[in-house]
């Protein structure tokens, strides 16, 4: 009750309105109840980033493949579901895709190529160091 909440707050309605999970309102807070969508959006690293028309037979999978797959620099393993209600979960433990659903597959960040890349940066500036002071020892500088 005491918690200062920022943005959406996930409600159960049904547990609220039988009185199981009630729900603590201030003056000014106010309660939205979208319209039912008629659509699941796929966003992010995919090929062609969409909404389509919820089909009741679809799997996630069928969404993520009519927005022409996984691109190259999707992070598979980290894709997950927004639900309307604002709950989330990750792709391979959601349930069956519903009407609102907005299916999110982030961009893979290769942890290993930036120590590759400063490691092979260190490298040559090492080498670049070796060389002017060898040059300098020889008289060249």
């Amino acid at each position: 009750e005491n918690a200062q909440a920022l943005g959406r707050i996930v409600i159960d309605m049904e547990a609220t309105l039988s009185g199981r999970a009630p729900v603590a309102l201030r003056d000014g807070d106010a309660i939205t109840i979208p319209r039912r969508p008629a659509e699941v959006t796929v966003l992010g690293e995919v090929s062609y980033p969409t909404t389509h028309l919820y089909q009741e037979d679809f799997s996630y999978k069928d969404y993520l493949q009519q927005s022409g797959g996984f691109s190259s620099r999707a992070d598979r393993g980290s894709t997950f579901v927004v639900r309307i209600n604002g709950e989330v979960s990750a792709l391979d433990r959601a349930d069956a895709p519903m009407p609102g659903d907005v299916v999110i597959v982030p961009f893979k960040i290769d942890r290993g190529r930036g120590l590759f890349l400063t490691s092979t940066i260190a490298q040559i500036i090492g080498q670049l160091a070796i060389t002017a002071a060898s040059f300098k020892t020889i008289g060249i500088f």
